[in-house]
């Protein structure tokens, strides 16, 4: 008896160490975005749900593209993806996110610059990433800010798109700058869009 006992826990042994080392390296789905990355798990959430496909890099300190945030929104929510004509002078069917495009200007998510131009390439702003994810998950939006609220130091009840700004706070989608401030037209990273569009998933999630 004694010597089955001690074969059974050799053998455990021998397949305990022969079981590959799990490490964050091998859930690292991006080469440029490490375990250790703040956006680290928006980002592998992100994949997970389709929206993102893996690729060698993902750039997430580069600025984000509009089109670039239309698509990551179209796939979050399921949108056609199919190429066809747009509304858009400057986005032909040709462009690999036609489909996509046209799909959520159908949907009420985006405008355009003016009725038939997108400038898909320009960097998306704080505020229209706020504008375009308040259209495109339904969120929670008031009529006006209430008089004296102050949402951030530079988003006050006064500012025409306070409600839409209210909105992604309120839903926990961001919380501005450690200062203060929201800086609604700064451009937007990567990084920090898979994170908003992570939270605004999530949102959706827990209050369906």
């Amino acid at each position: 008896m004694k010597k089955i006992l001690t074969s059974i826990i050799t053998l455990i042994l021998v397949v305990a160490f022969a079981l590959p080392e799990v490490s964050a390296k091998d859930s690292q789905v991006f080469e440029d975005v490490p375990a250790t990355h703040p956006n680290f798990n928006d980002i592998n959430y992100l994949v997970e749900q389709g929206v993102l496909e893996k690729e060698s890099v993902y750039r997430p300190t580069d600025l984000i593209t509009r089109e670039e945030a239309i698509v990551m929104i179209a796939k979050a929510i399921g949108l056609d993806g199919t190429l066809r004509e747009t509304k858009f002078e400057d986005v032909p069917k040709s462009n690999v996110n036609s489909g996509y495009i046209q799909s959520a200007a159908e949907a009420g998510i985006i405008y355009g610059v003016n009725v038939s131009t997108l400038k898909p390439n320009s960097n998306l702003t704080r505020l229209q990433m706020s504008l375009m994810l308040v259209r495109a998950f339904k969120l929670p939006l008031e009529e006006k800010v209430p008089e004296g609220t102050k949402l951030f130091k530079d988003v006050s009840w006064s500012w025409p798109d306070s409600n839409i700004v209210q909105s992604v706070a309120n839903s926990g989608i961001t919380t501005g700058y450690s200062d203060g401030t929201f800086k609604p037209y700064n451009s937007l990273t990567r990084g920090h869009m898979a994170a908003f569009l992570t939270r605004a998933m999530k949102y959706v999630e827990n209050n369906s």
